[in-house]
């Protein structure tokens, strides 16, 4: 797990649409697809339920999101004041 695929998940969780994703990160969508099916992998857990090629937050993902996105706005703060 790295921390570039936790920003993309953050991203995904709030714009599920891996193409807008990509663009904001200045990426492919193949590469931004590839992060999260790694992260979910290494997590050993789905985050998204995966419907007719349109991504949508389970519950594993919400828990994620719950948990992760205080971390991650520390972190940024933390960056900030430097």
């Amino acid at each position: 797990m790295n921390f570039r695929q936790l920003e993309l998940f953050l991203s995904l969780a709030k714009t599920p649409n891996i193409s807008v994703v990509a663009k904001e990160h200045f990426l492919t969508q193949s590469a931004v697809s590839v992060a999260i099916k790694g992260l979910e992998q290494e997590l050993r857990v789905q985050l998204f339920d995966r419907l007719n090629r349109r991504l949508s937050l389970n519950s594993n993902g919400r828990l994620l999101l719950q948990n992760l996105e205080p971390v991650m706005e520390n972190f940024h703060n933390v960056l900030h004041s430097f």
